[in-house]
């Protein structure tokens, strides 16, 4: 609940959303200092919008790394854990974090699918937002998994293994390019894999995705054990759960309003 002073009046009480609110208990148990009162506040419309999307529902996992404090921007806003860094990961407030693309990366504590998400292996979704610009060319996975070396990818019927990357070489899934927004693979069962960047689909001739890969074990950001080929891009907001794709856009044009809406408050449209 947000007191603010309303002058000779007293205090209006603004509440928050449930689930958001139960982000700021989590915090607060964890002796996090909580965001500034503004960032709440955008925190709190990016779940409604989240929710009016239909996309909140889709989450295993959500993180808002944009955010002033970086203790609480470590939170996973479904599941109430954090992530871990590991090694040396640069925080900017606002904006989210930053690896070095080898051995400093962030760990999600997040396993892509199990028994209990709602992302399985015929389909799932990993959205990001991207704060600064990336470095195209080789160095372009995004996403990998703690327990081997490898970046996290999904799997195709004829077994080309589609890579949660941005760049054209070594057989990635689309060119995602070096802009500053949204990007995200989505694989729905019985169809193909999608990308997009922002609300504008790239794949749509991949075969038919029948598996994942290396799902099991945790994700991380910006780097994976003993891998290479990753890109070291500030990461502001990561989501991953059921796709968020059918026979179109379906939610995407809305969560990305979402995502954009809440980055522009917070630091700024550049």
């Amino acid at each position: 609940v947000l007191l603010r002073a309303t002058g000779n009046i007293g205090l209006d009480i603004e509440s928050f959303d449930d689930d958001y609110q139960a982000v700021l208990d989590f915090g607060t148990a964890q002796g996090f200092t909580l965001p500034a009162s503004s960032v709440q506040t955008a925190q709190n419309t990016l779940i409604t919008s989240m929710k009016a999307a239909g996309a909140w529902d889709k989450m295993d996992a959500f993180f808002a790394f944009a955010g002033d404090q970086s203790d609480f921007a470590r939170i996973n806003w479904v599941t109430l854990t954090t992530a871990s860094l590991v090694n040396t990961v640069a925080f900017t407030a606002n904006q989210g974090f930053k690896g070095n693309g080898t051995d400093s990366f962030i760990k999600t504590n997040h396993q892509l699918h199990s028994a209990t998400t709602l992302a399985n292996s015929g389909s799932g979704h990993t959205v990001f937002f991207l704060d600064d610009k990336r470095t195209a060319g080789s160095n372009s996975f995004l996403a990998g998994i703690e327990a081997a070396s490898s970046d996290h990818r999904l799997s195709s019927a004829n077994g080309t293994l589609q890579r949660q990357s941005h760049a054209t070489s070594l057989n990635d899934v689309s060119n995602w390019g070096v802009d500053r927004g949204v990007v995200g693979i989505h694989k729905n069962s019985g169809t193909d894999v999608l990308t997009h960047n922002e609300t504008t689909f790239i794949a749509t001739s991949y075969q038919t995705p029948t598996a994942t890969r290396n799902v099991t074990s945790p994700v991380t950001l910006g780097a994976a054990v003993n891998a290479s080929n990753f890109n070291n891009t500030r990461f502001s907001i990561a989501s991953m759960g059921a796709p968020l794709t059918g026979s179109g856009f379906d939610n995407i044009t809305d969560y990305v309003a979402a995502l954009n809406t809440y980055m522009n408050t917070v630091s700024g449209s550049a």
